[in-house]
């Protein structure tokens, strides 16, 4: 599940959870099990 933690007008936020999306992520695992995983993405815009 992917969540906007600080959200910001200009359609940023779904900008930001399209390339979250596209990231590749190898599952947690603890002694070999899968386990629920927090990870926080910091995603920065550079407008010109």
């Amino acid at each position: 599940n992917i969540h906007v933690k600080r959200s910001v007008p200009g359609g940023l936020d779904e900008a930001a959870i399209e390339a979250v999306r596209k990231v590749k992520f190898q599952p947690g695992k603890s002694s070999g099990q899968p386990v629920d995983v927090l990870l926080i993405i910091p995603v920065e815009f550079k407008l010109n």
